[in-house]
């Protein structure tokens, strides 16, 4: 119902037994609103995990702590800067830190983006020039969605609103710079949603009416103007998709310390590769996937602080 919230703890059971969809769903009943307030987005963070943080339709955002064991409370961490009776549009919560917050306002008109560094304690209002005015007022855009992605070191912030995708790569409040990403494919087109990943900086949107966006964003050339790191780093597997064995052939254009790690789908890391000092050339070396079950996989290297990711397949 849109407002209460409801848990499940084992979705993954109900995915391939249609029997237990409707069962086993428990009512967090210490989460007490109006009769007239709607929960209108919500967000789970991953470290430290099971912090639940929901916002409602007049303009306030809570958050509960342990939210997957026994019936906790809810705490209000609605800012004071908050604008009155805003609608709670999206809530991003950092991946590898849950004290970093955005709360996304859609309405037209007033203050849309904030942003907090200290699990809600304050916040600040970050739209920058996305408004026509440091107030809100005037013509800016409704902005829809908030996602960060950080990949190889660094982080970008994107914005989906009613007249395009933009980006920025520093938050500096009522100054901050976003900028219009994509003008000549996603163009102005509304973008409701946004999803990325960190493991390899894979970003997809979603607009209205004009499908679905995704591209594997270079967050260091957005904050550098640098280069792609495939320049530096070229990695490849042999044969792919594989049974039970690979092998990995991966190209140095300097020499450096190199780390070699295999993580899931999800991002969740299997187990370490390689790691030591390697010189300039070409690398080739075998990897056993007899314990893996079939699925996709990512290899991340590091060299020097940069960062390369190469996606292989297990067939079975």
């Amino acid at each position: 119902t849109i407002n209460s919230i409801w848990r499940k703890d084992n979705i993954k059971a109900a995915a391939s037994d249609t029997s237990l969809r409707n069962a086993g769903w428990n009512q967090l009943n210490n989460i007490s609103l109006s009769g007239s307030v709607e929960i209108t987005a919500l967000a789970l963070s991953k470290n430290p995990a099971n912090k639940l943080f929901f916002g409602t339709n007049d303009g306030h955002i809570y958050r509960v702590d342990d939210a997957n064991i026994g019936d906790p409370p809810a705490v209000e961490i609605t800012g004071g800067n908050f604008p009155f009776n805003g609608y709670v549009a999206c809530i991003d919560i950092g991946e590898d830190n849950a004290d970093k917050i955005f709360t996304v306002f859609s309405n037209y008109g007033i203050q849309s983006i904030f942003y907090s560094d200290d699990a809600g304690e304050t916040w600040a209002h970050v739209s920058g020039n996305l408004e026509e005015y440091p107030d809100g007022s005037g013509n800016g855009p409704s902005i829809r969605w908030v996602k960060s992605l950080t990949f190889d070191e660094n982080t970008v912030y994107f914005a989906g609103s009613s007249v395009g995708l933009w980006s920025t790569t520093a938050l500096d409040g009522d100054n901050t710079i976003w900028v219009q990403e994509g003008p000549e494919t996603i163009g102005t087109i509304m973008v409701d949603m946004i999803d990325a990943r960190n493991i390899d900086g894979f970003t997809a949107i979603a607009t209205q009416g004009n499908g679905i966006y995704s591209t594997f964003y270079d967050v260091s050339a957005a904050i550098e103007g640098s280069s792609n790191i495939q320049q530096q780093i070229n990695i490849s597997n042999s044969p792919n998709p594989f049974q039970n064995q690979t092998t990995l052939s991966y190209e140095l254009t300097q020499d450096g310390n190199i780390k070699m790690d295999l993580f899931d789908a999800n991002g969740r890391l299997i187990k370490n590769l390689l790691s030591g000092y390697k010189q300039q050339g070409t690398h080739t070396f075998s990897v056993d996937a007899w314990e893996l079950p079939r699925g996709v996989y990512f290899v991340k290297l590091n060299l020097n602080g940069r960062t390369a990711v190469h996606k292989i397949i297990k067939a079975n």
